[in-house]
């Protein structure tokens, strides 16, 4: 019995007790079943499902493709399947209440061999009625969600005459591409490269991913033989390794000298600008603060970018 106005119902989820490829009925008449127990005539097939039975009891559910919306009152449903049978209970009396919801009654019923054959009474429907709107799955599949950020790059290097050793600072980087100015690429992290002569050099890496890339930019410029071999003479780092303090000297024709100290990632911790009045630099750098290991210091002269590596040993 409908209660309380118009109800959609959506399917059934009937008890086979056999497995196996299985073909079902479903008839709808309104009003009572009794005295339509031998025909069809007085009934609607609503559908015919062909499934696979996968397993034994109330699991296979019937879902109507087009939904029947049922006016409050009686209506009888005959649930068969053709040529094998479903699991029921007996009952008490055709008509007692067996189920109660605000929604819909329902009533103790008879069973029937297909189509419309013999009749077994009472029955009980073992299985489920769905109407209304479909509440959620209790079925739950884990999902693994990852996260992937675009990725950054910087990069910090050595240089050794006209070999350079870059060291790349990426993060969240599936593949690497450098540009050394023109003058060759490379796709490896951290790439040594071997420029092939005095110049001004754009060096360029780009960090790859599937949520994009990012490109950074340093320039490089080789004066060998005229003022990167002055540079590097004339820069002294001492003691090093030390506890900490070091002893900078250094000549540039420039009235200030700038420098940055950063760690192995290319992170900076210090940057400072020395003045001078005649170009001779005699500087102490302390670093006491620092925990113990490796640095890196970078001087901007006007010979270009050199760096030293910095031990902290306590």
């Amino acid at each position: 019995d409908i209660k309380g106005g118009s109800l959609t119902i959506t399917g059934f989820t009937v008890s086979p007790n056999t497995t196996g490829q299985s073909t079902f009925e479903i008839y709808h008449r309104p009003g009572t079943h009794v005295g339509f127990e031998n025909s069809a005539a007085g009934w609607t097939l609503l559908q015919t499902f062909n499934v696979n039975v996968t397993q034994t009891g109330p699991f296979t559910k019937l879902t109507f493709t087009n939904p029947i919306t049922l006016s409050q009152g009686t209506h009888a449903f005959y649930v068969t399947r053709v040529g094998a049978s479903v699991n029921y209970t007996n009952g008490t009396a055709v008509g007692n209440i067996l189920a109660s919801h605000p929604r819909i009654d329902v009533k103790e019923g008879i069973g029937k061999s297909h189509p419309f054959g013999s009749t077994f009474s009472p029955r009980n429907f073992n299985g489920y009625i769905h109407f209304g709107t479909e509440a959620c799955s209790d079925l739950r599949t884990p999902v693994t969600i990852s996260i992937i950020d675009t990725p950054t790059v910087s990069f910090t290097y050595t240089i050794s005459n006209y070999t350079v050793s870059f060291t790349s600072q990426s993060t969240h980087a599936d593949s690497l591409y450098w540009n050394f100015g023109g003058a060759g690429n490379s796709s490896d992290a951290n790439p040594t490269f071997t420029f092939p002569q005095n110049g001004v050099y754009p060096v360029c890496v780009t960090a790859f991913n599937s949520c994009g890339s990012a490109t950074y930019c340093d320039t490089l410029k080789f004066a060998i033989g005229i003022a990167e071999n002055r540079l590097a003479n004339l820069l002294k780092v001492f003691p090093n390794p030390s506890s900490g303090v070091f002893s900078l000297t250094f000549t540039d024709e420039l009235a200030a000298l700038p420098i940055e100290v950063t760690d192995l990632t290319g992170k900076l911790i210090l940057r400072r600008e020395w003045t001078s009045s005649s170009g001779h630099f005699d500087l102490t750098l302390d670093l006491s603060h620092l925990p113990s290991g490796s640095y890196l210091l970078r001087v901007h002269s006007t010979a270009g970018i050199i760096n030293r590596k910095l031990t902290i040993a306590k």
